[in-house]
């Protein structure tokens, strides 16, 4: 970058920038908001959809960060014909080029807002980042609710662990979990406004304390549900269905609970093999495998739920879990990946990063089903709980404060013993 006059000021690194400000007391420019405003639109598609970073990992050894956002705009573009395909070839492909853009933008983006940041702001214009995200899944939220009654409507994935709690009305699973979307953007401005205050450390480990408590209450919730499940009063003829109450029988992947009646009031019941064809939504033999009965609402098919009167304590404490969640865990790993990789090293750490991030992501969306049916719903909570534990010992142990440090001296941070984290050393 030594062959560019500078964007902002004519000093010669974002530290010397920000150390000058911090001095004189002088507000950033304008362009340094619009900078980061336009760098983080990425965000907004980057909440929208999900994506990867592979193809970032060689990019990056190549082009500078602009150029990678400008591409990943320019692939958000084209492939955002995907929301008008007909046909699953063409969503497909849609997507995977959405994918390949939102990768670019994941790794880019952060790093870029804080090497352009004064020391001061550097927090707060990556937060932005984040906040563009939480938006944009908002939005994806609002639109898939909007859709969720029309014929071949939208199916929104997050709905899924609503229902899962026994809320059996898809259209009202689906604006709940907009609403649980809203309450994770509006967390995102607590983390935005703290991030400068109080700083990455107390904002990250209080963030995972609470997402450690929530993640309990989820399990609780749902092993109530589980142990309060109506039984069994009619036992059907498929083999590997033969159970005694909804709980378990809506635990296989190959089963469903088929009911007449409300929620307080089941009559009827049976465990009968899912009719994996019609998308799980009717079964293949018994009362629930008559569409007419179940489109007049006669008889109800739980694929991966059971009538739960309390239903809402799940929906509440996933509520609560994101309100923890969002303030610190949401955006902070994404500040401190971008801050604590020196200069020399810090465009190919946030790509590996970054692409363990998407990993663990894909990891966990491929193996919930198989946990919940090993471990059972609640048992699979219960073992996030455990991993987050784990996490939360591991940042006390080695994560320092980062906050008012310039760049080029947060490597030292790292140089001295293993427990030098559990105080910020400048």
């Amino acid at each position: 970058m030594d062959d560019q006059a500078p964007l902002l000021s004519p000093a010669t690194g974002s530290t010397a920038m920000g150390a000058d400000r911090a001095k004189q007391h002088e507000p950033p420019p304008p362009a340094l908001f619009l900078l980061a405003g336009f760098s983080a639109l990425g965000g907004f598609l980057f909440g929208y959809d999900t994506g990867v970073i592979s193809g970032a990992m060689i990019l990056i050894r190549l082009l500078r960060q602009a150029s990678i956002i400008l591409s990943a705009s320019m692939v958000f573009t084209v492939g955002g014909g995907d929301g008008r395909g007909s046909e699953k070839t063409t969503l497909l492909i849609g997507r995977i080029i959405v994918g390949i853009g939102i990768g670019f933008a994941s790794m880019a983006v952060p790093v870029y807002l804080s090497e352009s940041a004064p020391v001061e702001l550097r927090g707060r214009l990556t937060v932005t980042n984040t906040l563009f995200i939480t938006g944009g899944q908002t939005v994806a939220g609002i639109v898939c609710g909007s859709f969720a009654t029309t014929s071949h409507g939208w199916r929104y994935y997050s709905a899924s662990i609503i229902t899962m709690a026994g809320v059996s009305d898809e259209a009202t699973a689906i604006w709940l979990a907009a609403a649980t979307s809203t309450m994770n953007f509006l967390g995102t401005f607590i983390g935005l406004w703290l991030v400068e205050r109080v700083g990455r450390r107390p904002l990250i480990l209080g963030s995972l304390l609470g997402v450690i408590g929530s993640l309990f209450l989820l399990g609780m919730s749902f092993q109530m549900a589980y142990t309060h499940s109506p039984g069994v009063q009619m036992p059907g003829h498929d083999i590997e269905c033969q159970v005694d109450t909804c709980g378990i029988c809506t635990s296989l992947s190959a089963c469903g609970f088929c009911f007449h009646g409300e929620v307080d009031d089941v009559n009827n019941s049976s465990c009968v093999a899912a009719n994996h064809s019609t998308y799980d939504q009717m079964s293949t033999s018994g009362l629930c495998s008559n569409s007419t009965l179940l489109d007049s609402g006669e008889i109800t098919f739980a694929y991966d739920w059971c009538p739960y009167e309390y239903a809402w304590m799940s929906v509440l404490v996933l509520g609560l879990y994101l309100l923890f969640f969002s303030p610190g865990m949401g955006p902070m790993p994404w500040t401190l990946n971008s801050e604590i990789f020196p200069g020399w090293a810090r465009a190919t750490c946030t790509s590996l990063t970054t692409s363990v991030n998407w990993a663990s992501n894909l990891l966990v969306s491929l193996t919930f089903l198989t946990l919940t049916e090993i471990l059972l719903k609640y048992g699979a909570f219960y073992f996030y709980m455990g991993l987050a534990t784990l996490g939360l010992v591991t940042l006390y142990t080695l994560l320092p404060e980062t906050r008012g440090v310039p760049l080029e001296e947060i490597e030292s941070l790292f140089s001295g013993p293993l427990l030098a984290g559990l105080k910020r050393r400048r």
